[in-house]
């Protein structure tokens, strides 16, 4: 009888090592994926994204994350100069770049949130994923619920009209 419960707690205590390592996992995937985006937005506009002081940040900051996938400061850093380098130009952006600036903007706000509840036992990359992570979920839900509607809608106006770039402008 001792035997086994000592063998449930230790597996009980390895279900929660598992679940912390997977929230570092889940970090992780997600930092390099979001740099990766960026890189491939880096690469696809070279007209503007290389020469102009807002766009070699985003490149540096890019760089800075895939260099340290690791570093949440740097994640941080990405989400930030990102955001105010759309905001800079709002609203003569596409609906995606509008949605990544969104995305930033859910990062930035769970990352000051997670920084006031972290205590010192914590690791900030688990807290912090478990604040942004499911804003992300909802709002990729939402993205693609409300998708259809805009596409709908421009179906009965001009093409080179943005539902976005309209809804600022009134």
């Amino acid at each position: 009888m001792k035997a086994t419960t000592q063998t449930t707690e230790a597996a009980s205590k390895s279900l929660v090592v598992n679940k912390g390592n997977w929230r570092h996992q889940s970090y992780v995937f997600f930092a390099f994926t979001w740099a990766y985006v960026g890189l491939i937005h880096q690469l696809s506009f070279i007209n503007w994204r290389w020469t102009t002081v807002h766009g070699l940040l985003l490149s540096t900051a890019v760089l800075l994350v895939l260099h340290r996938l690791s570093a949440p400061w740097r994640l941080l850093c990405l989400a930030g100069i990102d955001w105010l380098a759309v905001a800079w130009k709002l609203p003569e952006h596409p609906n995606h770049i509008i949605f990544s600036w969104v995305i930033n903007l859910t990062l930035i706000t769970t990352w000051l949130i997670a920084r006031n509840r972290c205590r010192p036992e914590q690791d900030f990359r688990e807290l912090w994923t478990g604040f942004f992570a499911p804003l992300l979920r909802c709002s990729i839900a939402i993205l693609f619920t409300l998708n259809p509607i805009s596409r709908r809608w421009l179906y009965y106006q001009p093409l080179k009209m943005n539902l976005p770039r309209v809804c600022y402008r009134h």
